[in-house]
Protein backbone atom coordinates (compact mmCIF):
# COMPACT_ATOMS: atom_id res chain seq x y z
CA UNK A 1 0.00 0.00 0.00
CA UNK A 2 1.44 3.36 -1.01
CA UNK A 3 1.56 6.40 1.27
CA UNK A 4 -1.19 8.01 -0.78
CA UNK A 5 -3.42 4.97 -0.34
CA UNK A 6 -2.72 4.90 3.40
CA UNK A 7 -3.59 8.58 3.72
CA UNK A 8 -6.79 8.07 1.74
CA UNK A 9 -7.76 5.10 3.91
CA UNK A 10 -7.17 7.11 7.10
CA UNK A 11 -9.29 9.98 5.75
CA UNK A 12 -12.09 7.58 4.84
CA UNK A 13 -12.03 6.09 8.35
CA UNK A 14 -12.13 9.55 9.98
CA UNK A 15 -14.99 10.62 7.72
CA UNK A 16 -17.00 7.48 8.44
CA UNK A 17 -16.44 7.78 12.18
CA UNK A 18 -17.42 11.46 12.19
CA UNK A 19 -20.60 10.69 10.23
CA UNK A 20 -21.47 7.94 12.73
CA UNK A 21 -20.95 10.25 15.69
CA UNK A 22 -23.04 12.98 14.07
CA UNK A 23 -25.93 10.59 13.35
CA UNK A 24 -25.80 9.30 16.93
CA UNK A 25 -25.74 12.83 18.34
CA UNK A 26 -28.77 13.79 16.25
CA UNK A 27 -30.76 11.09 18.03
CA UNK A 28 -29.83 12.30 21.51
CA UNK A 29 -32.07 14.91 23.10
CA UNK A 30 -29.19 16.14 25.24
CA UNK A 31 -27.15 17.31 22.26
CA UNK A 32 -27.50 21.05 21.71
CA UNK A 33 -28.00 22.62 18.32
CA UNK A 34 -24.65 24.35 18.73
CA UNK A 35 -22.90 21.02 19.28
CA UNK A 36 -24.64 19.58 16.22
CA UNK A 37 -23.62 22.61 14.15
CA UNK A 38 -20.00 22.19 15.22
CA UNK A 39 -20.08 18.49 14.37
CA UNK A 40 -21.66 19.21 11.00
CA UNK A 41 -19.00 21.82 10.28
CA UNK A 42 -16.28 19.27 11.08
CA UNK A 43 -18.01 16.69 8.90
CA UNK A 44 -18.19 19.10 5.96
CA UNK A 45 -14.51 19.97 6.42
CA UNK A 46 -13.54 16.30 6.34
CA UNK A 47 -15.64 15.73 3.24
CA UNK A 48 -13.95 18.67 1.51
CA UNK A 49 -10.54 17.18 2.35
CA UNK A 50 -11.55 13.67 1.39
CA UNK A 51 -13.32 14.28 -1.92
CA UNK A 52 -10.39 16.00 -3.69
CA UNK A 53 -8.21 13.10 -2.52
CA UNK A 54 -10.60 10.62 -4.07
CA UNK A 55 -10.63 12.53 -7.36
CA UNK A 56 -6.84 12.73 -7.45
CA UNK A 57 -6.52 9.04 -6.60
CA UNK A 58 -8.89 7.96 -9.39
CA UNK A 59 -7.15 10.30 -11.85
CA UNK A 60 -3.70 8.91 -11.06
CA UNK A 61 -5.02 5.35 -11.29
CA UNK A 62 -6.60 6.05 -14.68
CA UNK A 63 -3.34 7.50 -15.95
CA UNK A 64 -1.50 4.20 -15.35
Amino acid sequence: MTESEKRLREQRIRLTETERRYRSACKLRTTTSRELAEMLCELERLKAEFLPGVAAQSTSTAAH
